[in-house]
């Protein structure tokens, strides 16, 4: 590294979580706390929140990072786990918990994130252009988890 260069580890992930945080407790809403993970291998990070305050049931966000150029390049978007990764999320649902994938995007501005669907978490690749469209700032993920009833 060049003299005088600072090098930051910026935690892309937890800061759009801090922010839509903030816009779940303006609605009224539970927010999302870290979860630790004991596996390695495992290259997303999970966050939490209780679905009722009578059962042990949560909502669980798999959050993964992308860069938005890394998006822009391709014409379809490789979302395919590895087997570790995959035997985490069926281990969770066995459980009992609810599992939301979803991709920060990081890009020049402020951060955006997309969700995946249940049913796209088995595809090899999903089009560029739909989980562009899909693409939405922390205050409307927050908007969005605040009135969706399942998470």
């Amino acid at each position: 590294m060049a003299d005088g260069v600072v090098e930051f580890d910026f935690d892309h992930t937890a800061t759009f979580i801090d922010a839509m945080n903030s816009g779940l407790s303006h609605l009224c809403s539970k927010v999302f706390t870290f979860r630790t993970m004991a596996r390695s291998g495992v290259q997303f990070r999970l966050y939490a929140r209780r679905k009722s305050p009578f059962r042990d049931a949560e909502t669980i966000l798999i959050c993964r990072e992308v860069s938005e150029f890394s998006l822009t390049r391709l014409d379809s978007f490789d979302c395919s786990w590895s087997e570790q990764e995959l035997a985490v999320v069926d281990a969770l649902k066995a459980q009992g918990h609810s599992i939301l994938p979803m991709f920060i995007v990081i890009r020049r501005g402020p951060s955006m994130a997309f969700f995946l669907e249940e049913n796209e978490l088995s595809q090899e690749s999903v089009c560029v252009q739909e989980l562009l469209c899909r693409m939405m700032s922390d205050h409307d993920a927050a908007r969005a988890l605040a009135s969706n009833l399942v998470y």
